[in-house]
């Protein structure tokens, strides 16, 4: 009891309507920090069937930021999503998202338990493969194998060219191959982004900056 974790939610045709209710189970568990949001991918039982509307999955967001608002304001424990604090903390220091993550900034190492190393846990692929750790040379040019798995992937123009890039991070690259989700991914992304610009936490002066690099091209 007492121990602080965080939940993540894999985004379903089934959930993505109801993550309120998420958020009210976690303020009532009370240990609860916050939600990271992932992406259903297809392996396994979860089919592209399976795959949540994008506007739908949008509206569901907002929901459930404005429940985690509502909760903490009648004095449950705040809720917060992994997601909103990146970019509100990407704000506050005046900086951009240049990574979606460790891969996609060549810095991702996934060992299995046979020493087979991979760039992504999600992506266990030949072009992927970095080597295995029992190999005496395996630390020899490691980055540059880091390199060569991250151009193996390339994220889509759209997403290259985005104006609201330096703050969503670009995708989550398995998501690439093939392009199974981008769409929900950028709605769920833009639902954060609209609550982040509207905020009132956040000072003016921070505000005035996030308009101005979102309407800058």
């Amino acid at each position: 009891a007492g121990i602080r974790v965080g939940a993540t939610c894999v985004l379903t045709r089934a959930n993505a309507g109801a993550l309120a209710g998420l958020v009210e189970l976690c303020s009532y568990l009370g240990n609860i920090e916050g939600i990271a949001i992932d992406f259903l991918r297809q392996a396994g039982r979860g089919d592209n069937s399976m795959q949540p509307d994008a506007v739908v999955a949008s509206r569901g967001i907002e929901a459930a930021i404005e429940r985690a608002e509502g909760l903490a304001q009648m004095g449950g424990s705040l809720v917060r999503f992994r997601e909103l604090e990146r970019m509100r903390n990407t704000v506050e220091e005046g900086r951009e998202r240049l990574h979606h993550c460790y891969f996609d900034a060549c810095r991702s190492v996934v060992v299995m338990p046979g020493g087979e190393a991979f760039a992504c846990p999600s992506m266990l692929r030949p072009e992927l493969r970095l080597g295995n750790i029992e190999e005496p040379d395996f630390a020899k040019r490691l980055i540059g194998r880091m390199v060569r798995a991250r151009r193996s992937v390339q994220d889509p123009q759209e997403c290259r060219t985005c104006r609201d890039r330096w703050l969503c991070g670009g995708p989550c690259l398995a998501h690439c191959v093939p392009e199974s989700n981008l769409a929900i991914e950028c709605a769920v992304k833009r639902a954060f982004m609209r609550h982040l610009r509207s905020s009132s936490l956040i000072p003016p002066s921070t505000i005035s900056l996030l308009k101005t690099q979102s309407s800058s091209e």
